[in-house]
């Protein structure tokens, strides 16, 4: 996902979205970096979360070898009964998250 391509997750409650992300680090980054998550709800912002990562040690990504994941970053939303669209987008202009999305009940 970039800030040019948001997401969006259809999500059915009550449960809880855990949303799982690696920054994917670039020649020109320093050994940290910070990146945001905005989750919303139509016009409805549901959160804003801040990470900070450095780069993984242990993993590569194989089709992009000049580029290398961060460690994983993770966070919750709790879905209220019903059924939900949420739409997950990266804040910063020059980054690409890699993303997973598990959905509890």
């Amino acid at each position: 996902m970039s800030n040019s391509i948001p997401l969006q997750i259809a999500a059915t409650g009550p449960g809880v979205l855990k949303i799982t992300s690696r920054l994917e680090f670039e020649s020109w980054m320093g050994p940290e970096e910070v990146y945001r998550l905005k989750v919303s709800q139509g016009k409805k912002i549901i959160g804003t979360y801040y990470f900070t990562s450095e780069r993984s040690t242990n993993s590569t990504i194989l089709e992009e070898t000049e580029k290398v994941p961060a460690k994983w970053r993770s966070c919750e939303i709790k879905i209220p009964d019903g059924k939900y669209i949420y739409d997950i987008s990266l804040t910063e202009k020059d980054r690409v998250v890699l993303t997973r999305f598990t959905e509890y009940k």
